[in-house]
């Protein structure tokens, strides 16, 4: 299991995994956690909501970057 966030340390992890000799089938997950956002204000969960919906698109590109670098 790899988690990534795009970072360069998520990358450097990715690159670790690559530069190992693995066994023929072996399977890696690739992960993304993201915290939870609560607000109590409603205005302040609209920004959240929003907020959320870009982190969801940042962690899903680094989600497909990482699998990309993982099957070439």
């Amino acid at each position: 299991m790899i988690a990534v966030d795009g970072s360069d340390e998520s990358n450097g992890a990715v690159d670790a995994v690559i530069s190992r000799n693995w066994p023929h089938e072996t399977q890696a997950r690739v992960v993304h956690v993201q915290p939870p956002q609560v607000s109590d204000a409603p205005t302040e969960m609209i920004a959240t909501e929003a907020s959320r919906g870009e982190a969801t698109r940042v962690a899903s590109k680094a989600v497909h970057a990482a699998m990309r670098r993982l099957n070439e």
